[in-house]
Parts: structure tokens; sequence; C-alpha cells
């Protein structure tokens, strides 16, 4: 291998081993979602979203299908919120997929009416 490219596989593998262990969020690989995200907490999240806003809901401060304030989404999804925006322009996966992450740190709390509306708490 060239010095030049060794130099940089050598960059590229710090940065990523810096970046996880300062907890950055990478964007999720192809087909991530559905290793990661279970069906029995879609189904859950499906029945909190019907109480909640619009996939596309833009109205702040809280924003898409599953009411993500700005904390959160920072947060849970700040990869995707530094490339596309606020999550009403996110797909309706994708607004799982970073609700799901903060579900895993605190529980339905941050949908506690519609949480318990749902049976969920």
């Amino acid at each position: 291998m060239k010095p030049r490219l060794v130099f940089y596989a050598i960059c590229l593998a710090t940065a990523y081993l810096i970046g996880k262990a300062a907890g950055v969020a990478l964007a999720p690989a192809k087909g991530e979602f559905f290793r990661e995200v279970p069906k029995w907490w879609t189904r859950q999240a499906l029945c909190v979203h019907q109480f909640e806003g619009s996939w596309r809901d833009p109205d702040p401060p809280y924003f898409g299908g599953m009411q993500m304030d700005a904390a959160f989404m920072r947060r849970y999804g700040g990869w995707v919120l530094a490339r596309h925006g606020t999550a009403d322009r996110w797909s309706p996966r994708t607004q799982l997929l970073i609700a799901w992450r903060g579900w895993k740190v605190q529980g339905w709390a941050a949908w506690p009416n519609t949480a318990r509306t749902c049976g969920l708490r």
C-alpha cells in the first residue's frame, strides 16, 4: 500500500473510533432499521403515532409523526437532523428508528399521554 493511502486509512479508522467512543451516532446502514427496531415495538409506536401529528407535521415545538422536540432530535438523531432538518422532513422509517433509540433510554416518557392512551404506561 502506498504511504499516503495508509495515512488516510489510519485517519479514517481513528476518526471512526473517536466518534464511537464519544457516542456520536453514525448514519444507519441500509437495512439497519429492521435489525434494530423490533416488530413488537413498532406496533406500539404506531399506536402512539395515531394520537400524535402527521409524519409531515412541521409545527414547532414538536415535529413529525412521533412529535419529537429539538432536544430529542439532537440527542438521538443528530446526524439526520444536521443532514435533513427537522423530523417532519424525515421518512416515517427514520422517525421510528430515532424514536426507538430514544425509547431505549427513556421508555415512553417522551410520549406520556399517548402512551397511556395506548396502554403502554
